[in-house]
């Protein structure tokens, strides 16, 4: 087996009310205010072409299930950037 290594690093910019809590669950979320907590994590995409254009779903939820097994750790940093 190879191993594969992702890293993806997003910039968003969020309303100013929105903050950076510590979800019960023990894992930095931010609360988008009225009872909602956004998370980031892996969501696998497929698509059936190599061309310019082809269309990207989310992978049927048994293949979701078999990609899901190979991950065997992932991380996700969440920080507020202030001006």
């Amino acid at each position: 087996m190879k191993k594969l290594r992702l890293a993806i690093k997003a910039e968003l910019d969020i309303p100013d009310d929105w903050e950076l809590v510590t979800h019960k669950d023990n894992i930095t979320v931010v609360d988008m205010g009225n009872g909602k907590f956004l998370d980031f994590d892996l969501l696998p995409m497929v698509a059936y072409s190599l061309e310019e254009g082809a269309i990207w779903n989310t992978v049927p939820q048994e293949l979701d299930a078999e990609i899901m097994d190979m991950v065997r750790k992932m991380e996700s940093k969440l920080a507020l950037l202030l001006n």
